[in-house]
């Protein structure tokens, strides 16, 4: 419940479609602003620059695995697009709450913040995969918590 004028106001639940559309774009804008979510993909970057000079311990000299790293925030035009074709609009519970809906997002988007990196072969997607795995189990914790205070 959120409050209003110091009274207890009850969320009400959207069933519409274009509605449902309508409050998870406004809470998606108010969500891809956010300092948190800023936060998020800046430490993500971080770590890809530890992440990027580990590989060059660890690799031989004459192997590039690697070209490049790239992150990104989801644009809203993805959005929209994703949440039809995987029929989040359906399948969401939405309310007339930014808050709620923003959080509805955070948790069931698997992709809000993503990152590349581009190999310069398929064989060696592999390698690069089992280096993340290896360092990295830790990061997604830490990266739970900055994002969902778990």
């Amino acid at each position: 419940m959120s409050r209003a004028r110091g009274k207890k106001t009850k969320m009400r639940q959207i069933t519409k479609g274009e509605d449902k559309e309508k409050y998870l774009l406004e809470a998606f804008e108010k969500l891809a602003e956010s300092d948190i979510l800023v936060h998020a993909r800046l430490t993500i970057e971080e770590e890809f620059k530890r992440f990027t000079a580990h590989l060059e311990k660890v690799l031989k000299p004459n192997q590039m695995i690697f070209e490049n790293v790239e992150s990104r925030i989801k644009g809203v035009d993805s959005f929209r697009e994703k949440i039809y074709r995987k029929d989040y609009v359906r399948s969401w519970t939405v309310y007339d709450d930014v808050e709620h809906n923003k959080t509805t997002i955070k948790k069931n988007l698997p992709d809000l913040i993503g990152f590349r990196i581009t190999c310069f072969f398929w064989s060696d997607e592999k390698s690069i995969y089992d280096e993340l795995l290896l360092l990295y189990d830790w990061f997604v914790t830490l990266l739970q918590t900055i994002f969902f205070g778990l």
